[in-house]
C-alpha cells in the first residue's frame, strides 16, 4: 500500500467524518422538535449541534481542497498555461500553506489552553472546551498537509491535486466550472 493510497484515504475518511457531523446536526434538529411536542427539551442540542457544525466544516476541508470543491479566485494563475501556470501555482500553494500552519499553531494552542485550563462550556451538559476545538485541529491539520502535498507535487512539475480533479471532469462544486445559474465561475475568469 503506497502512502497516496493511504493519505487518500485519510482525506476520505476525514471528509465521511464530517458528513456524519451534519447528520448529527439533523438528528439533534428533529430531536428537539419532537421534544417540543412533549413538552420537553434535548439538554445544550445547540451546544452541540455547534460543535457538529464546527467539526463538519473543518473536517472537510482537505477532501474539498483535493477535488476541486473550494471556491478558488485564480485571477492570475489562470492567466497562464503550462510550465507558467505550474510556476504562479508555486507561490500561492507557498503561502496558503504558511497561513493554515499559522492557523494551526494558534489552533492547537487554544486547544491546549482549553485543556490546561479545564475550561468548560457553560450549556446545560459542561463539555471540555479542547475536545470540540480537536476537531479544528485536525480539520487544519489535514489542510496543511493537503497543501503541502500539492505544493510538492508542483515542485515535481506535475499538476496540484484539485488541477488534476478539474481536468478528469470533476469540475469542481458545481461540475463543468458552471455555477446553478449558468455563470462562469471565479476559476475560469
Amino acid at each position: 500500500m503506497s502512502v497516496r493510497t493511504i493519505v487518500d484515504a485519510v482525506y476520505r475518511s476525514s471528509a465521511m467524518l464530517a458528513g456524519l457531523f451534519l447528520v448529527l446536526i439533523a438528528a439533534l434538529v428533529i430531536a428537539q422538535i419532537v421534544a417540543r411536542l412533549f413538552g420537553v427539551i434535548v439538554p445544550s442540542a445547540e451546544n452541540f449541534s455547534s460543535y457538529c457544525m464546527v467539526a463538519s466544516s473543518f473536517l472537510a476541508l482537505a477532501y474539498t481542497l483535493r477535488i476541486n470543491g473550494h471556491v478558488r479566485v485564480s485571477l492570475l494563475t489562470s492567466r497562464f498555461s503550462g510550465r507558467f501556470r505550474i510556476l504562479a501555482e508555486i507561490p500561492a500553494l507557498a503561502i496558503s500553506s504558511g497561513l493554515c500552519g499559522y492557523f494551526l499553531v494558534y489552533a492547537i494552542d487554544l486547544a491546549w489552553q482549553s485543556y490546561v485550563l479545564d475550561d468548560y462550556d457553560t450549556g446545560l451538559i459542561p463539555t471540555p472546551l479542547w475536545i470540540p476545538q480537536m476537531a479544528i485541529v485536525i480539520g487544519l491539520a489535514l489542510l496543511f498537509v493537503a497543501l503541502l502535498d500539492d505544493l510538492l507535487q508542483v515542485l515535481r512539475g506535475e499538476l496540484a491535486s484539485y488541477q488534476q480533479a478539474k481536468d478528469a471532469g470533476a469540475g469542481g462544486v458545481f461540475g463543468e466550472d458552471q455555477a446553478p445559474d449558468g455563470d462562469k465561475t471565479a476559476d475560469t475568469l
